[in-house]
């Protein structure tokens, strides 16, 4: 399990958070013990044990993870950005790392936690459902070193009676202990904190023992990184790099990295911070090789934000292609064109608006559609989606409409001999083998995705040999699948 260890990627809005709380005026100082406060405020004189401290932080701590799970699962966002909207209510800066750590941990046990309070029939309002949640994992995560003492002083009124008696047991108990405890049909949702709907419709697609090496690989986040030569000679840049990060080649992609160790410090480093490197999922690289950009290509984009895939289209075409990139997003699309001035991107007009509605005069003949879809290969990336998918209510297909829309649009208003590559970061076949087939029985086009790295699709479908997935047990990527078809 997971124990307050964050990547790359989960770093990036708690860097940004840190700089928003640099000009506060709070710098509490540890002398010979004790922690003093050196904000111009009523406690300037007043030190505090290093326990009381503690007592103060961790609870402060304890209600902000608190809010964060509550927001995460009635809102279905993500980890980060439930973090940035709570954090501004923490009074301290030093407590930051402390609330991220209590809520992405418990993130990884939610599931047994929630277990625990439906074998005792116990009802809560949601705040406590997750209070009880961060509860949980500070005591079952032995390398937390809470106990259940500490959490009596820190859970500040959020855990009734009945918690406490469940908690109390759980203090003795170790997580193996609690998995014998549990039905065989759900232990291994409950394992690595997956819904159970998803357990249910992979087991349909693959062996239970290939989706246990899929679970299990989702609870370690992979970093990539690619070599920006938009900004600067990529010898220069890897120079720079070696300072900071241990990395290794990339087989398949010259440009891109493997970090093995440094991932933090590289996340606050200036050449991240002023585009020289690039972090993102190799999986991007491989659907952008799928539609072979050459010099001069006009390539349209046609859900392009945040400009992950733009940008890579860009490098590999030293900035002479000419790319149309349609977002529906306003929010998603300035910051794509902020993110697009520092990679030093050229050569690319955004355009607002919905691209299953657009009409352009002229369609390229190279079209990438990286399709808004259920996130579920990107567990590993964003720990927030283990609980948002579990939503009550939620729809795991209900993208499967648009992304048909966009991919019908296409086909539809392209020319002859044009080239659509369609992808999602998904595991579910609704999102990926299904849609093709659909397309495939209404439309004249052939589907070929040879020589793309990834295996082949679910062999429960016909049209598997001809469509690729990504798997994180297998290609170190966030699950992806990724279909290249010729109108």
């Amino acid at each position: 399990m997971k124990s307050g260890i964050l990547s790359a990627g989960q770093c990036h809005r708690l860097i940004s958070c840190l700089n928003a709380f640099s000009s506060i005026q709070f710098s509490f100082r540890i002398i010979k013990g004790h922690v003093a406060c050196g904000c111009a405020c009523t406690c300037a004189n007043t030190s505090y044990s290093r326990s009381v401290y503690d007592n103060i932080m961790s609870r402060a701590a304890f209600r902000a993870a608190t809010l964060i799970l509550e927001k995460i699962e009635r809102h279905g966002i993500s980890l980060d950005r439930a973090f940035s909207e709570i954090i501004s209510k923490v009074d301290f800066k030093e407590n930051i790392i402390r609330t991220y750590n209590f809520a992405f941990n418990s993130l990884f046990y939610y599931r047994a936690a929630d277990y625990l309070l439906s074998s005792e029939k116990i009802h809560a309002p949601l705040r406590r459902v997750c209070a009880f949640r961060v509860g949980f994992t500070l005591l079952i995560d032995k390398k937390l070193g809470f106990t259940f003492e500490d959490l009596k002083r820190i859970s500040g009124g959020l855990l009734t009676s009945k918690m406490f008696r469940i908690l109390k047991k759980v203090s003795r108990l170790t997580f193996e202990d609690i998995l014998e405890e549990i039905p065989g049909n759900q232990r291994l949702g409950v394992k690595y904190s997956i819904p159970d709907w998803l357990i249910v419709r992979l087991l349909k697609v693959m062996d239970r023992s290939s989706l246990e090496n899929l679970l299990r690989s989702t609870m370690r986040s992979m970093t990539w990184i690619r070599i920006n030569s938009l900004k600067e000679n990529p010898t220069k840049i890897l120079k720079k790099l070696s300072q900071v990060a241990v990395v290794r080649k990339d087989k398949d992609y010259d440009y891109m990295y493997e970090i093995l160790k440094g991932r933090e410090q590289l996340i606050i480093s200036s050449i991240v911070k002023n585009g020289y490197v690039i972090i993102h999922d190799k999986g991007s690289a491989v659907v952008v090789s799928a539609i072979s950009p050459e010099k001069y290509d006009n390539i349209l984009d046609m859900a392009a934000a945040p400009g992950i895939k733009t940008s890579i289209i860009a490098q590999l075409t030293d900035n002479t292609s000419r790319i149309i990139a349609l977002d529906i997003s306003h929010g998603r699309l300035s910051d794509m064109k902020n993110l697009l001035q520092l990679w030093n991107v050229l050569n690319v007009d955004l355009i607002l608006c919905d691209s299953t509605r657009i009409c352009l005069s002229k369609y390229p003949r190279k079209i990438i559609i990286d399709a808004p879809c259920s996130n579920t290969g990107a567990i590993a990336s964003d720990p927030g989606l283990r609980l948002a998918l579990n939503k009550r209510g939620f729809d795991p297909i209900k993208f499967q409409k648009v992304q048909y829309s966009m991919l019908e649009k296409a086909i539809k208003d392209s020319r002859k001999n044009t080239t659509i590559v369609y992808s999602t970061c998904s595991l579910l076949p609704e999102e990926g083998e299904l849609v093709i087939e659909k397309l495939l029985a209404n439309y004249d086009i052939e589907v070929d995705t040879s020589n793309v790295i990834g295996t082949s699709g679910y062999n429960t479908y016909r049209i598997a040999r001809k469509v690729k997935r990504l798997f994180p047990h297998i290609n170190k990527t966030t699950g992806f699948f990724i279909a290249r078809i010729y109108r």
